[in-house]
């Protein structure tokens, strides 16, 4: 067993916890390098600490590196691929990619590791928005192929010439189909039609406010039908029957004007300054309008308190003459009990005379 001073040259470092020698470790030597006179060649850069540990992280990359990748990845991608294609291709390596900084950002928890993975969301987001559209895009224009299509294929079946090519060709394909159909049923059909075309179109347009092919059709006849010399001769003899009216009512006003009296004018006149004058206090009159119906309500009570009054004094006075009778009858029964009082003494003492004579 060899010595571990012998194995460092000579040289044996000792530790205080009882433990065995360590031998120190040499220094690694270091390939540099040279050019033709010999002289060494040292590459020094300055970084920052942020950015050497990401260089030691492992998160940024020589873009020598990055230009080889970028090239394999040409490399290997198919040259002859269509734009949904390669929308789809980059849709998937962006998933990818996100699934890669979401694993790593869960091991180092770093913030820039989340925007990177922000980043990636977004840029997929963006991704799925444009290939909806492309595939709402590419929907629509099949859509109106199609519609196109059979506009024109039954276009072509209402002509003379297509059945009489359908009708040569029988004996090629066997069987003939014949379609019959009334214009009123094509018009209506043509405008469904139409109207579902400027729907996918996304037209703004409302049946309900704006009328069809046929309604217009139909105005533009009536417009037409107004122009008859009949129609005119009998509008233009309407007109001159309005316009006698017209001549004979502002005969009747002059007339009128005529016979007003001077009085009647002036009068008028005033009237007219004084509203006008009077213009200004428009926005009082509710609340004096108002006023005066309050003032009316208690003139409509005092008078009716007035008339209260003077029942209550008729009252007063037919109780004033009734105390007075009774007063006066009052006197004449203390007179008459007076009268009775003595009359009654005067045969009491005629009584007590007699029995003592008894």
């Amino acid at each position: 067993m060899s010595d571990p001073a012998d194995e460092a040259g000579g040289e044996v470092i000792f530790s205080d916890d009882g433990l065995s020698p360590v031998a120190a470790t040499k220094a690694p030597t270091l390939s540099q390098a040279s050019t033709k006179d010999g002289e060494t060649i040292l590459d020094s850069d300055d970084f920052s600490p942020e950015t050497a540990f990401e260089v030691f992280q492992g998160k940024v990359y020589s873009t020598q590196q990055q230009q080889q990748q970028h090239g394999f990845i040409n490399r290997f991608a198919p040259k002859d691929e269509t734009p949904l294609e390669k929308l789809a291709r980059l849709s998937s390596e962006v998933a990818e990619l996100e699934a890669q900084f979401k694993t790593t950002a869960s091991t180092s928890g770093k913030d820039f590791d989340e925007q990177l993975i922000g980043l990636a969301s977004d840029l997929s987001t963006r991704l799925q928005t444009a290939s909806s559209n492309r595939m709402e895009q590419d929907d629509l224009t099949r859509l109106m192929k199609q519609q196109l299509d059979s506009m024109k294929r039954k276009d072509d079946s209402s002509t003379p010439s297509a059945a009489a090519a359908a009708a040569a060709n029988a004996g090629k394909t066997g069987v003939v189909y014949e379609l019959y159909g009334s214009a009123g049923n094509a018009t209506t059909s043509m405008e469904s039609r139409i109207i579902k075309l400027e729907r996918l179109l996304g037209s703004s347009q409302n049946t309900v406010t704006h009328n069809s092919l046929v309604s217009r059709l139909e105005e533009l006849e009536s417009l037409v039908q107004t122009v008859d010399p009949t129609i005119l001769e009998s509008t233009a003899t309407k007109a001159k029957v309005i316009r006698a009216d017209l001549e004979a009512a502002s005969k009747a006003k002059n007339k009128l004007t005529a016979t007003y009296k001077k009085e009647d004018s002036k009068m008028i006149q005033q009237l007219h300054q004084q509203m006008v004058e009077l213009e200004g206090l428009s926005g009082y009159l509710p609340s004096l309008v108002e006023r005066l119906q309050q003032l009316s309500g208690l003139h409509v009570q005092a008078s009716s308190f007035t008339s209260r009054l003077g029942q209550v004094e008729k009252s007063a006075n037919q109780i004033g003459s009734t105390l007075s009778v009774i007063e006066e009858t009052l006197d004449k029964v203390q007179t008459n009990m007076v009268e009775n009082v003595q009359s009654m003494e005067t045969n009491m003492k005629s009584l007590d005379e007699r029995l003592n004579q008894l």
